[in-house]
């Protein structure tokens, strides 16, 4: 399905959470040290989750929902400075999901096209890329050795201030992908 009930919410975070749509600079080791030398990997598969949540209570860590999708991904030729990238899919899980209605939109099944980028203005980041052009979207941590990506892209949990003093608001995705490397 195509991500069209989705792009405005997920632009949102992206463009909040990391203004320019530049191409990231991808040249300089990322936060795993010197066995992560930035450049573009091979990897042949992507399977993780991803998690919506949203909720604004007047205490941490309540949700109006939390949208749960299995991801699965296929290597991707959009992004020749990503040092890997892959068009992923997301499967909707009603069964792990909780909702009071307020999400059934963001309650689909996806497709979108991710990128890591080892240093983005000093920091990991995952890139998506929406009509051709790619966005920082997720600050991200990347285990070459285990293969594991991790990234959250939102606001959790963020204490409120002035009028709304008290309270605590939420809307974010979160995920994690396990890559097999080619070969």
């Amino acid at each position: 399905m195509a991500p069209s009930r989705l792009v405005a919410p997920v632009l949102a975070v992206a463009l909040a959470a990391c203004p320019s749509s530049t191409t990231p600079n991808d040249t300089s080791p990322s936060e795993t040290g010197g066995a992560d030398t930035a450049g573009h990997v091979d990897y042949a598969s992507w399977t993780g989750t991803e998690v919506f949540e949203y909720g604004l209570f007047q205490a941490a860590g309540i949700r109006k929902c939390s949208l749960w999708f299995d991801t699965t991904g296929t290597p991707s030729d959009a992004c020749p400075d990503c040092v890997f990238a892959f068009d992923v899919t997301l499967d909707y899980r009603a069964d792990r999901s909780t909702d009071d209605g307020t999400c059934a939109d963001h309650a689909v099944d996806a497709t979108w096209t991710y990128g890591y980028f080892a240093d983005y203005q000093g920091q990991p980041m995952v890139g998506l890329s929406y009509g051709g052009t790619w966005y920082a979207w997720a600050p991200a941590g990347f285990d070459r050795r285990k293969g594991r990506l991790t990234y959250e892209a939102g606001w959790f949990d963020e204490p409120l201030s002035g009028d709304a003093e008290g309270w605590y608001y939420t809307y974010g995705w979160s995920g994690e992908a396990l890559l097999v490397q080619e070969g």
